[in-house]
């Protein structure tokens, strides 16, 4: 799967995340479906658009990702992109519980649990992906059970727009249409965005895997992503939920 794109000369540059999806332990990629998600504003591959990707480092072209550049469909960007859904289920922010460990990551913290195995890994533009795993998963695509966190530097524009076209991709994908709704988030000013989805598991065994993706803008320059993956109707019984609300912005 493809990861960032960028921008020269009207022309969609994909960095590729190939380092980490085709490792078995570092399947976050490819186990989530998405880590992220954006637009390439001013920049055309023939659609004028890009969902596989989420940073841009144009040469002029692309927005600042505050939240103010052009929606996927043309319209301005937060208004009518304001997501009006009810989660499938709530994920509300949340204290570290006793006896879990505080993980601190790059502009952040999180909460896991002391049987979670803990990794990182160098995306290709540099930045860290934190890798947390349910007891028993094995990381790979045909195993889920995953929280990760993927920072997204410099990105096209913000959550809101890039979260509609998360939720265009996914449901083009998948049977069952995407929710996509609006969350507020302690230590950011802007509303962040949670989308959940189901989709097939990889690997060729059959069934439905659950992905949860947070999206929270910290600044114009970065939007920080927050993923949980595992199979239907697990995702909450294996914590990653609670993982996931204890996610802050330091």
């Amino acid at each position: 799967m493809n990861g960032h794109s960028h921008c020269r000369n009207g022309r969609v540059d994909r960095m590729d995340f190939s380092d980490v999806t085709d490792r078995p332990r570092r399947a976050v990629l490819a186990a989530a479906g998405v880590a992220l998600t954006g637009v390439v504003t001013g920049c055309s591959d023939g659609s004028g658009s890009d969902a596989s990707g989420g940073s841009s480092e144009s040469d002029g072209s692309s927005d600042s990702g505050d939240g103010d550049a052009a929606s996927p469909s043309g319209g301005s960007a937060d208004g009518e992109l304001t997501p009006t859904e009810t989660p499938t289920a709530s994920l509300e922010p949340s204290d570290v519980p006793t006896r879990w460990r505080t993980v601190e990551g790059e502009g952040f913290t999180i909460g896991v649990p002391g049987s979670f195995r803990e990794d990182t890994e160098k995306a290709s533009n540099g930045t860290t992906m934190y890798l947390f795993d349910a007891p028993g998963a094995s990381g790979k695509a045909s195993d889920p059970a995953r929280v990760a966190v993927v920072r997204d530097v410099k990105p096209t524009a913000g959550v809101m727009p890039l979260s509609q076209v998360l939720v265009e991709s996914k449901a083009v994908e998948n049977e069952k249409p995407p929710v996509r709704s609006q969350l507020t988030w302690p230590g950011v000013e802007k509303p962040a965005v949670l989308v959940q989805w189901m989709s097939p598991i990889r690997g060729g065994h059959g069934g439905t895997q659950e992905t949860w993706q947070l999206m929270v803008q910290v600044d114009p320059d970065l939007i920080i992503n927050v993923l949980a993956v595992a199979p239907e109707g697990t995702l909450e019984k294996k914590k990653l939920a609670q993982v996931m609300s204890t996610f802050k912005v330091v």
